[in-house]
């Protein structure tokens, strides 16, 4: 039988344990408002989404001529977007729950990665 003693201590000691844990996810690789890139055509890469709450991912066609495409992942979701003309944005939100978010720029114009908000 356990004492009320080492019960609380218990109690303690995971309710810390947990505060750490989730700390560590929040801060490993937390997104930011002012995250900002350049996806050049053919290029892949990767950003951090908002453990809490969800995450708007906005890309612009900088480009003169050529239409934007690209295709994101993020743990079991996916999906391919077409037909953003020169000089329009395309935003989504979603919840990524933390998980990185991939990209791949595979149209003919470089797109501008900007996340707006978030949680």
């Amino acid at each position: 039988m356990t004492s009320p003693v080492s019960t609380k201590k218990l109690r303690r000691a995971t309710a810390a344990l947990g505060a750490a844990l989730a700390v560590m996810i929040a801060s490993e690789g937390a997104a930011s408002a002012t995250q900002s890139d350049v996806l050049y055509v053919g290029q892949t890469k990767d950003y951090a989404t908002w453990f809490f709450g969800r995450t708007q991912v906005c890309l612009t066609n900088t480009g003169s001529s050529g239409e934007g495409k690209f295709q994101w992942w993020s743990g079991t979701s996916t999906g391919n977007v077409e037909g953003i003309r020169p000089g329009s944005t395309y935003c989504m939100t979603k919840s990524f729950a933390g998980i990185r978010i991939g990209m791949h720029n595979w149209g003919y114009s470089p797109l501008k990665v900007t996340f707006p908000i978030g949680p």
